[in-house]
């Protein structure tokens, strides 16, 4: 199925599918695979934003993936504030030996506690402890 903007007829969005995958693609000019695919769920009557469900028929947020989802060529998951104006992100080394997957605590830690790793990818929250009133000198200035 092909849809084309009401001024172009070389600019078009296609649905289609083989035997095992279905795809949507957007085409501006002339058989030239480009710009952005965008799904933006109608709202309904009430005022309830659509969601959209990979893997479930039930979506209950706006982007609802059951299973695992995976960021290609060292992608950065970004987490916007609220006005999308700034974010942070993860991304993953240039250069990953195996697979890793970390889990996380189950509850946030206290203040002055970090995340420490048990080396089987088991993160918990930990309470550093004390440098040992270790020094050391530079340049003839003292520290510690």
């Amino acid at each position: 199925m092909r849809t084309h903007p009401s001024n172009s007829a070389s600019n078009y969005a296609e649905i289609s599918h083989d035997d095992d995958d279905a795809y949507i693609k957007s085409y501006v000019g002339t058989n030239s695979f480009r710009g952005n695919i965008i799904l933006q769920p109608n709202s309904s009557s009430s005022g309830s934003q659509g969601y959209v469900g990979v893997g479930t028929t039930s979506p209950s947020v706006m982007l609802d993936v059951d299973g695992s989802a995976q960021l290609r060529g060292q992608g950065v998951l970004r987490l916007a504030d609220p006005s999308s104006t700034h974010y942070v992100g993860l991304k993953s080394p240039s250069s990953v030996t195996s697979n890793v997957t970390w889990t996380l605590p189950g509850a946030d830690g206290t203040s002055g506690q970090v995340l420490s790793t048990d080396g089987a990818g088991v993160l918990s929250w930990t309470t550093p402890s004390g440098g040992g009133g270790s020094s050391f000198s530079n340049g003839g200035n003292s520290f510690g």
